[in-house]
């Protein structure tokens, strides 16, 4: 299931994930299902031309990657 949300701003977006991350409950109860991160699409498809977004180990190591920290919304290691 992928579900896609357009911004106008890639700035709305981290604020949306920053929210996201603070509310974000590590001791509650989860699904099967846990939101990992927020990226734009734009980054997604560059991520998808690189082979990132098909390999889940590659896809792993950027999401668990300090420099895109930001599209994270809770702080889970992957």
């Amino acid at each position: 299931m992928i579900v896609t949300t357009e911004w106008k701003s890639v700035q709305a977006l981290l604020d949306s994930n920053s929210n996201e991350s603070a509310e974000f409950n590590q001791t509650g109860k989860h699904g099967d299902i846990v939101k990992v991160a927020g990226i734009p699409i734009g980054l997604y498809f560059d991520w998808k031309r690189q082979g990132i977004t098909d390999d889940p180990e590659a896809l792993r190591r950027r999401l668990n990657d300090r420099d895109f920290s930001k599209f994270r919304t809770n702080d889970w290691s992957l």
